[in-house]
């Protein structure tokens, strides 16, 4: 098997989506990481990525190795922070700030085996959609979405997601016999989870399935800066809602919403934990415990 540094390289060009982005963020340059990723491809005798200086993206093999890399990491990391545990054992407040969907759907119920394992720490959560500067609200770690450039502060991946386009279950066969490619949207009534509340009456949708990229004009009927607010106008039929899917995808197995155009999302999204520099022992073993509960579900 390749030599560590390799492996470390590769896997963090394949979080990054490419080489200037995992450049920025390990710190190498962008010739050390290439010359990393061809020296491991040699030893291994296969392509692990094809790239290019538009596009990066792993192959089957390169997918599979990707896998097992973030699981053995994974276990490093939990075995980091289980030591770290018993050095120093993580006691005190911890104060998080972080969007409605990821409080509800992530975030609490983590928290459960958390304080299980770490009976001296207290976490308190502020829900809101806004991002709030930790130095100056005086909080200990943010989960935020989307960029997080400009906060001067360390920067963790927890997972990736995609937003998909639901409607109410109720109107099931309706939607599914008039929406059957993504142009016809353009004449549907739109919910958007938004923190921009003023926004002009139409929003431009960007969705793709597979190769393929579409982009459509929807007229605004509701525009609401709280996901799960979404969900219940969705719900009651106001009109197609936006949402992250691991927010949509629960309300379809509840059976109150229906996925419409169901192999079409939006390209990626990320969501990062920020935190300062220099973290407590109790904020780190919080961070540790959310990025590897984060890698079990969501495979990142």
């Amino acid at each position: 098997m390749g030599r560590i540094e390799d492996l470390v390289a590769f896997t963090a060009i394949a979080d990054s989506g490419g080489m200037a982005a995992a450049g920025q963020r390990t710190g190498l340059p962008r010739s050390a990481l290439s010359r990393r990723l061809r020296r491991l491809e040699a030893e291994l005798g296969v392509q692990l990525a094809k790239r290019s200086p538009q596009s990066f993206a792993l192959t089957p093999v390169g997918e599979a190795l990707y896998a097992r890399c973030r699981e053995g990491f994974a276990i490093l990391e939990g075995a980091q922070a289980e030591l770290a545990g018993a050095l120093t054992s993580p006691r005190g407040p911890v104060r998080v700030t972080c969007p409605t969907p990821i409080a509800h759907r992530f975030l609490v119920r983590e928290l459960v085996s958390f304080c299980q394992a770490y009976p001296d720490v207290w976490v308190s959560i502020d829900v809101n959609p806004t991002k709030l500067h930790l130095a100056v609200e005086s909080f200990d770690l943010a989960l935020r979405v989307g960029n997080v450039a400009g906060d001067h502060q360390v920067a963790r991946l927890l997972f990736r997601e995609r937003e998909a386009i639901y409607g109410a279950a109720a109107l099931a066969p309706e939607l599914r016999g008039n929406i059957t490619q993504p142009e016809e949207l353009a004449s549907q009534s739109a919910i958007f989870c938004t923190n921009d509340l003023a926004g002009p009456p139409s929003r431009l949708v960007r969705l793709t399935n597979g190769t393929e990229t579409r982009e459509i004009e929807m007229p605004v009927r509701l525009r609401v800066n709280d996901p799960m607010a979404g969900v219940s106008a969705g719900e009651a039929g106001l009109g197609l809602v936006n949402l992250p899917r691991f927010v949509g995808d629960r309300a379809v197995d509840m059976g109150t919403l229906v996925r419409v155009l169901p192999t079409w999302a939006s390209p990626e999204i990320e969501v990062r934990a920020v935190l300062p520099q220099r973290p407590t022992v109790a904020v780190r073993a919080l961070l540790d415990h959310l990025v590897i509960a984060a890698r079990k579900q969501w495979r990142t």
